[in-house]
């Protein structure tokens, strides 16, 4: 009807003003409080993937507002999700797929914005680990070939999922970092040279927060060539433009300075020591404290023959007037 009633210049209707996001979120919020999840997880005990499907997309769209995640989370939409994401996983059809898809965003999405603690008990269901299959699955990249230059893959999900993904990272019990790394890693550390700024934050948050975990330390840790690699690039995102960015890497190298190892990866890099005195000279006082706190570690920490030549290194690069 609007193109067969359009001018002659083309020109189409207008949206209805009814869509705009204050409008829908208003709409969302009544159904939330009318009580609509608790419906769809007795709808949710169908078998059929269209269905399914069109209730994923409902919680998806219910999702959007942050300040109606808790509420869902209370109504029992983390089980319900992780029970579709987990049922419908590896299903034929597009129906499906799209069932686990929007299934996974809306959990990343609730996830972001409640504690993981009080979602999942220490004992029973749902468990912390379920959650990051669905989480993972949303990192990597689509299985097509239609996306080009035109259509750009959507990166709303790959960013929301790392922000899910960090904030169970801090859950208390290092059941949840050990298996993001165990499940996530290859993913994560290739998102940390994403082209978007914003991907490239989330993914060095997120490394930040796995540097808690001995499976993360590890990885940077063990003496070997890849992770000197590793310790390259975390030091390199020491010096990018986004300040937050610049913050994470700044606490992971913070935790990981803790470790000789770590701390003799860092003196075989060319400009690491550097790197670490530029942290201290920033105007943030979160980066300086970073920054100071690896030069504490590098200084006091280290010993033997380590420990000699971080000294060495701190005071040929200017540390002592820097600090």
């Amino acid at each position: 009807k609007s193109y067969a009633e359009a001018s002659p210049s083309g020109a189409r209707a207008k949206p209805d003003p009814l869509d705009d996001e204050q409008h829908v979120i208003a709409r969302c919020s009544a159904l939330i409080k009318a009580g609509v999840m608790p419906l769809l997880v007795d709808c949710g005990k169908t078998n059929l993937s269209s269905v399914q499907g069109l209730m994923g997309k409902i919680v998806l769209a219910l999702s959007w507002d942050r300040k109606s995640r808790g509420t869902l989370a209370q109504q029992g939409a983390v089980k319900f999700l992780l029970v579709m994401a987990a049922t419908k996983q590896g299903t034929p059809g597009t129906n499906a797929t799209e069932a686990v898809q929007n299934a996974s965003q809306a959990l990343a999405r609730i996830l972001i914005s409640v504690n993981p603690v009080h979602v999942f008990p220490s004992s029973g269901f749902p468990q912390i680990t379920s959650a990051i299959r669905p989480l993972t699955a949303l990192l990597v990249s689509p299985e097509t070939t239609s996306l080009t230059a035109e259509q750009p893959r959507n990166l709303l999900p790959v960013f929301e999922s790392l922000l899910a993904l960090t904030n169970l990272a801090s859950h208390p019990d290092e059941t949840a970092p050990e298996a993001i790394v165990r499940q996530a890693w290859p993913v994560v550390e290739d998102l940390l040279l994403s082209s978007s700024p914003m991907v490239q934050r989330a993914a060095c948050e997120l490394i930040c927060n796995l540097m808690t975990c001995e499976s993360g330390i590890v990885k940077y840790a063990d003496g070997s060539k890849r992770a000197a690699q590793r310790l390259h690039v975390l030091l390199a995102l020491t010096d990018t433009d986004d300040m937050a960015t610049r913050s994470a890497a700044g606490g992971a190298l913070a935790m990981l300075t803790e470790f000789e190892a770590a701390i003799a990866g860092i003196l075989e890099r060319p400009r690491g020591v550097q790197l670490l005195l530029a942290l201290c000279q920033e105007e943030d006082e979160g980066l300086v404290h970073r920054g100071v706190a690896c030069v504490r570690n590098l200084t006091c920490l280290a010993t033997g023959d380590i420990g000699r030549r971080a000294k060495e290194a701190i005071k040929a690069n200017g540390g002592v007037n820097i600090l």
